[in-house]
């Protein structure tokens, strides 16, 4: 997915903001939204590229024109000829999705460096305002279930799982 290595530093970040266990900052979350929709948006349009072949078309042209020469009719006229123009305007189209899905590529990546010079300029808020509000809930809960915790046999995993729901 991402071309970022650094980006992998953020994967439990994500994951423990998809179980709910905590929120982030909007801007972070708007510097994700915004990379997935680039990089989404540069798929689609190498896809379209790649869907475009103009040497179909010219394959298909190729045996027009050697049939009607067969025929002995003209294969060339003052004006293009619609074989012509569907090339060229099937490489023109071709050119231009290959430019727009390169420049997606490009925007993609800047949005990665997006996202982690985001999580750099809010790393004070993201711990103190969202991850520090979630590490104490587990703290409470921890101390609640402390009491009862102290006298479980931690060398006996059975008799753990089987402690009862807080």
């Amino acid at each position: 997915m991402a071309r970022n290595k650094e980006l992998a530093v953020l994967t439990p970040l994500w994951a423990g903001l998809a179980d709910g266990h905590y929120t982030v900052p909007e801007a972070l979350l708007a510097a994700r939204a915004a990379h997935g929709i680039l990089s989404a948006a540069a798929n689609l349009a190498a896809e379209a590229a790649h869907a475009i072949r103009p040497e179909v078309i010219e394959d298909d042209a190729v045996a027009a024109v050697l049939e009607a020469a067969r025929a002995g009719q003209a294969v060339l006229a003052d004006e293009p000829q619609s074989w012509a123009v569907a090339i060229a305007k099937a490489r023109d189209e071709r050119a231009a999705r290959e430019a727009e899905a390169r420049l997606l590529v490009v925007a993609a990546s800047v949005a990665e460096d997006g996202i982690l010079g985001t999580a750099h300029y809010l790393t004070n808020e993201l711990v103190t305002k969202h991850l520090r509000a979630a590490l104490d809930e587990v703290v409470a809960l921890v101390e609640k279930v402390r009491p009862r915790a102290a006298g479980l046999p931690w060398d006996q995993p059975e008799r753990v799982i089987g402690m009862p729901h807080v």
